[in-house]
Parts: C-alpha cells; structure tokens; sequence
C-alpha cells in the first residue's frame, strides 16, 4: 500500500475493465473501473506499480486513494479511476492486477 492509502480505505471498487486500443495512430493500454466511497472529497487514481512482477505480460497497477482535505459532504460518492499507456510494439499485457484488491482483469483488444 502507498502511503497515501489509509489503512481503514472505506471503498469498494469494481467493474474493473482493461482493453488496448489497437487502432493507428498507436497502441493504447487503458483501464478504469468503479469506486464507491461513503464520502465526498476524495482523489482515486491509478498508478504503474515499481517495481513490476517477474511475469512481463502481467501489468501491475495501485489504487491510490487519498483522503478529503477538510470537510466532506456525508453523500455516498462514486469515482471512475482511469489508466492510459501509450504501448510500445514489445509491450503486450494479458492481464491487469489491480493492487491492494489483488483483482486480475483479462485485457482484451480492440481494432
């Protein structure tokens, strides 16, 4: 977990979807899913874990979640976090775990 996440992270996230876009003018990697927190306020974001795993085809991903500075309006809120990657010819990803879920997502591609 980064030090960013709170150890008490109260939201749920899912409808987690990976695609590359195969279509000119490049390759992209995006992914993106659905995070439901019971507040206001706060920043989700998805970022490229470093190091990666030993499996090159696996792509390593943490959900950050940052707290609401100061006050947050108590009205359950839902957040899409976002991925893109501009891909290079030898970047090839079959899966996409989102961390600290541990949740695999087959990255399917589109032409």
């Amino acid at each position: 977990m980064s030090a960013d996440n709170t150890p008490d992270d109260p939201g749920r996230c899912s409808a987690w979807k990976a695609w590359i876009d195969a279509m000119p003018p490049g390759r992209r990697l995006h992914v993106k899913g659905k995070c439901v927190y019971p507040t206001a306020g706060w920043a989700i974001t998805l970022e490229k874990a470093v190091p990666q795993g030993v499996n090159p085809a696996v792509l390593i991903l943490n959900r950050i979640a940052k707290v609401p500075q100061g006050p947050a309006a108590q009205q359950q809120t839902t957040y899409e976090p976002t991925y893109d990657q501009k891909l290079s010819e030898a970047e090839n990803y079959d899966t996409v775990t989102i961390m600290p879920e541990k949740v695999s997502v087959h990255v399917e591609v589109v032409h």
